[in-house]
């Protein structure tokens, strides 16, 4: 399940989208609301429709984070499995494999990778995103945003991602990749509650 994550928020489908006059604004706009989380906790469904079976496999989890690099991505139905991250120190667990162990994000380079991941988009890191990506506004209410990956390795596995921000423009309220053989995931976030008190113990590896 944690390679589903990885492939979702490191690869990027092609639809028209337009870069609306302003496009520089509104991202500026969002650098600064979402660049003032200090903390997030959520819930998630993540739904990932197969192209092949023509089926849909749902998970549902919490999301917290905790500036600068406390991180918990925690499955709970339907199978508890997860990961929490606080700097350079890590745990995972699925307890259908019946895992349990810690770990360095130095040396595990899948897990790096989608922490660093999680953490851009919780904080909408924007100068590192757009290392990655070339942006344009599809929609302006609500605001969605298509993200195009600049790597030809990366085209080559998925097209496109299409980021919907909430109505205050504070949080990602929907995440959605098209691979390229046809699979879909999304990722729709809810009960958002931006810079309010999280249980320590949460945030401990």
């Amino acid at each position: 399940m944690m390679r589903v994550i990885l492939l979702c928020l490191c690869l990027l489908f092609s639809c028209e989208a337009h870069a609306y006059a302003g496009t520089e604004e509104f991202l500026d706009k969002l650098k600064t609301t979402m660049g003032n989380v200090q903390s997030l906790k959520c819930r998630f469904v993540q739904r990932k429709t197969l192209a092949m079976f023509d089926d849909t496999l749902e998970s549902q989890g919490v999301l917290l984070f905790q500036s600068p690099d406390r991180l918990r991505w925690e499955y709970i139905s339907p199978v508890k499995a997860g990961f929490v991250v606080a700097g350079k120190q890590g745990r995972r667990w699925n307890t259908l494999a019946g895992t349990d162990e810690p770990f360095r994000v130095a040396d595990d380079v899948e897990m790096r990778i989608l922490t660093e991941q999680v953490l851009k988009w919780t904080c909408f890191d924007l100068d590192a995103l757009r290392e990655q990506y070339e942006f344009a506004v599809a929609s302006k209410k609500p605001l969605k945003l298509v993200l195009t990956p600049k790597s030809t390795v990366v085209r080559r596995l998925l097209k496109e991602l299409r980021v919907t921000l909430s109505p205050a423009m504070s949080d990602v309220a929907k995440l959605e990749f098209i691979e390229a053989d046809g699979d879909v995931t999304t990722y729709t976030f809810f009960d958002t509650i931006i810079n309010s008190d999280i249980d320590a113990s949460l945030l401990t590896p």
